[in-house]
Order: C-alpha cells, then structure tokens, then sequence
C-alpha cells in the first residue's frame, strides 16, 4: 500500500466521537462511546491498543488467548453444560479481562447496534494481510470501527467478519456452536460459529455504571 493510501485509510478510519474515558481492571484507558443506544460501546477490541488493530481473539466461553483453536482444545465445544448466557459470568471474556461493568455484547445488542446507525464496509491490505473494517456512525455523530483479519480455526485463518456475541446458540441443533455476529455483506446478521474457534470481542458497557480505580461498578 502506498504511503498517500494509508494515510488516507487512517484518517478515515479515525473515530470521531465524545466519549467519557474509564478505567479498566488492569489500570488502563479505554473509551466508552455514546451510539445512542442502550450500552455504550468500547472504542476498540480486548487486547487491541487502539481502534485500528484487531487485538486479541478467544474461544467462546473462554477469557485467555491461545496459539491454535481446535475442537481438542476448547472447553465449552460439545459441552452442554454451556447452556447459557455468559454475560457479566466468569466465562465473559470482556468482564473478565476489563472489569465488572464491561461485558461481551448480546445479540440484541449488536441488532441494537446495526439498526440505529449507518455502517461502511471497507477492505484494506497492510503488509501482505487483507483486513476488513466497518466504521459505524451513530445519530449523534459518533463513531465505532470495527477490524478483523478473520476467524482463528485450527491452524489457519477464515476471511470471515465475525465478532462474538454472547448469545447462546439454539440447544435443539447440538452443543458445538454459538452465535456471533456477521460484519459481512449482508452484515446486519447473526452467524452460527463453532464455540471453538478463535475471534474478536468488542466490550460493552451498561448505561448508568461507573468505573473508579478500584475497577468496582457504582
């Protein structure tokens, strides 16, 4: 990529938003942003230092990232103890990582989400590695990106714009897969994804809470 088209990919990508700042439970800084919607939602994924990079990727019901994700080494894949939303449990990922307040959102969330604002699907290729990116602008003017490689499935990557929800997935099918959400195009849906595969999280957080530094809700 040329230097004049990444420059002009960053400056489009760049969030514009006004977002109160918070505290997470490692002491780190992490924007909260208002979409107009009924949580507010993390400027970037776990793991990622800002909204440009993709961050960490996790097997549903897990809260720790590991080199490969397989069947063998998944715990919630084929395990019909996993009945259950995880949200805000010791399963959730972005509370477990962040903090109390914040969580993985649910389906409804990312419907929520997806319905009240606009969405722009971008492709981009940085060092040989294609990239997607979806810039979400809200009602109020503020803006979320999104960014991923693709899914993490055994040794290899799928080229699929999937974030995790925490949504679990209809029992009557089996106890392998649960629901994430699909960036691509149709994007405005749900995806069944094997609980053992590896992807992104977008944290999260309830209206009304607060972080102070001892990371408790208030």
């Amino acid at each position: 990529m040329k230097f004049f088209e990444f420059a002009f990919l960053t400056l489009w990508l760049t969030a514009v938003s006004f977002a109160e700042v918070y505290l997470l439970k490692d002491s780190t800084e992490v924007e909260a942003v208002d979409m107009g919607v009924s949580v507010k939602w993390a400027n970037h994924n776990i793991g990622a230092k800002d909204a440009h990079h993709e961050g960490d990727y996790f097997a549903w019901g897990e809260t720790k990232t590991k080199p490969f994700y397989r069947e063998k080494n998944s715990m919630a894949y084929n395990n019909p103890d996993f009945k259950f939303d995880i949200t805000n449990t010791q399963y959730d990922a972005a509370t477990q990582n962040w903090g109390p307040c914040w969580h993985t959102p649910t389906l409804d969330e990312f419907n929520e989400l997806i319905e009240n604002t606009e969405q722009h699907l971008f492709n981009a290729t940085f060092d040989g590695i294609s990239y997607k990116f979806l810039r979400v602008t809200a009602k109020n003017g503020n803006e979320l990106v999104f960014v991923s490689r693709g899914v993490h499935k055994d040794y290899s990557i799928e080229p699929k714009f999937l974030y995790w929800t925490s949504t679990v997935g209809l029992p009557e099918y089996d106890w392998h897969q649960h629901v994430a959400y699909a960036f691509d195009v149709p994007y405005e849906s749900s995806s069944r994804l094997s609980r053992y595969v590896g992807a992104p999280i977008r944290p999260v957080l309830k209206e009304g809470q607060f972080i102070y530094k001892d990371a408790k809700c208030k």
